[in-house]
């Protein structure tokens, strides 16, 4: 059985962690000897010196803090490449940006602030006012607030002088417990704060500063105390998963790009555009690998070129190492290839062709069989690869479409002149040449039956849009778009 690995943020509060470890380690039943304990790694980021300590008032704080963010996301990072199971920082000041670092390690950390609420709730059942001595920034951060009131929980701070002169001098003072001093003057600076604050109503004590429990537990009132090390200690070590604050549920989608830059552009355009977002925090988060030196698709297919299956799996690695959930390749072509790419890889591939086949069945079929009953035709406007591959034809058979194309000289002197020719798609134009080429082609395919038309070249829908023909355009590039953000908002 694997041993649960534990890993802390160092470095923020040395003497603090040290209280946290031992406290663990005694909650921890050995009935076995020392295979019982967990694996604790402290770690902290040795090349980050800067860690941010300032949390007065003065202007310089926050630039402080930005210091301290860092350094934990790092430190919290390392730690993830380690490959622990849980990850605690031990600091509830930096409670404020842990969801951030959580979703960009793509790890949970523990819910420090949620594993206090509960057992304040689980020891206390009757208990209604929390009496709260942490630092006077997570105050104004309201870090507590959220979670405590799920619970029914009220919070009583101390008034801002006694929270000033007592609590803040107590631990952050010139001989305060950040100093090591934890006998004398902090622990009556203490004592009169849980006093100031029992006589405002408080049921329960909560220490919410993890220097805090370091002074003895005598100057805290007896049986209406919360030790924060203690509770953190007993979440961290208990068999059960301890309260973690989860990354964020949204998928990153991966594009592979660079098939060609345009493409990729455009896709990229349609994903936001199709989001629903009021403000940039809703849109979905989105990792681009733009190769435009993978080998030619077209070219492999026709024994002209290097074979692109290394390159892609090499790009679709990247964004797999990434962190993205899922991968959409904006290149028709690419997908004659994709298919052995997705045996080596551990993240889906979402097939623009299979999504393609999809909206035609559901958007077409009843017009289509009542015009020619039990029958759809769509045109495909696609490279010469594409159309010799077979990989369009293999996925609409199964839905009952069949796929009309143009006639070899249309192929080659329409379709792949205004994809590759000089001055038009490829070569980064939307040139009247361009458009007057693929719009000949299309109107051929419409002469041939067609009744719907693949734009299935992701070039293509750059100068050919829905209406620019009686004939209706389906844009494989925006179905996928669509698809995406689906996929990625957990709506699929």
């Amino acid at each position: 059985m694997k041993r649960r690995s534990i890993g802390i943020v160092g470095g923020l509060c040395p003497l603090a962690t040290a209280d946290i470890y031992f406290k663990a380690m005694m909650q921890v039943k050995a009935n076995q000897g020392d295979a019982d304990y967990p694996d604790i790694i402290i770690n902290a980021a040795l090349e980050q010196e800067v860690r941010g300590d300032i949390f007065d008032s003065t202007p310089e704080r926050r630039y402080d803090l930005l210091h301290r963010s860092l350094y934990i996301y790092q430190a919290a990072r390392e730690l993830k490449n380690k490959g622990v199971d849980t990850i605690l920082v031990p600091d509830f000041l930096s409670y404020s940006f842990a969801r951030t670092i959580s979703e960009n390690i793509n790890a949970p950390l523990v819910d420090i602030v949620d594993v206090l609420a509960q057992a304040v709730k689980s020891r206390w059942p009757q208990a209604v006012r929390v009496g709260l001595l942490t630092a006077t920034l997570s105050i104004e951060k309201k870090v507590f607030e959220e979670k405590f009131s799920r619970l029914n929980l009220e919070i009583i701070y101390p008034d801002k002088n006694e929270q000033e002169k007592m609590v803040m001098e107590a631990v952050y003072g010139k001989d305060g417990i950040k100093k090591g001093n934890i006998h004398g003057r902090p622990c009556d600076l203490i004592f009169a704060a849980c006093s100031h604050v029992l006589k405002k109503g408080a049921d329960v004590i909560v220490t919410g500063i993890t220097e805090l429990p370091l002074i003895d537990r005598s100057f805290y009132p007896a049986g209406k105390y919360l030790d924060c090390n203690e509770a953190i200690a007993c979440a961290l070590v208990k068999k059960q998963e301890p309260v973690c604050a989860q990354p964020e549920k949204r998928k990153i989608i991966g594009i592979l790009g660079g098939l060609g830059p345009a493409a990729t552009v455009d896709i990229f355009d349609k994903i936001v555009k199709n989001t629903p977002a009021a403000k940039d925090q809703e849109h979905i988060k989105i990792i681009i690998e733009n190769n435009p030196q993978i080998p030619d698709r077209t070219a492999a297919l026709n024994n002209a070129g290097e074979d692109p299956g290394v390159a892609l799996l090499a790009s679709a690695r990247k964004l797999e190492d990434a962190g993205a959930d899922f991968i959409i390749v904006p290149c028709n072509t690419a997908h004659v290839f994709l298919e052995a790419v997705k045996d080596h890889i551990t993240i889906p591939v979402v097939s623009m062709i299979d999504k393609t086949a999809e909206y035609i069945a559901a958007s077409f079929s009843k017009k289509a069989q009542a015009d020619q009953p039990g029958k759809i035709m769509a045109g495909l406007l696609a490279t010469t690869g594409t159309i010799r591959s077979g990989v369009y034809e293999k996925t609409l058979k199964h839905y009952g479409i069949e796929v009309v194309t143009p006639s070899d000289n249309t192929q080659e002197k329409m379709v792949m002149e205004g994809i590759y020719g000089k001055n038009v798609v490829k070569a980064g134009g939307k040139t009247p040449e361009a458009k007057d080429l693929l719009l000949k082609a299309a109107q051929e395919l419409a002469e041939s039956g067609a009744q719907v038309i693949i734009l299935g070249c992701t070039e293509i829908p750059l100068v050919l849009k829905d209406g620019d023909l009686a004939v209706p355009f389906v844009d494989p590039t925006g179905i996928l778009a669509k698809a995406a953000v689906k996929r990625a908002l957990g709506r699929n």
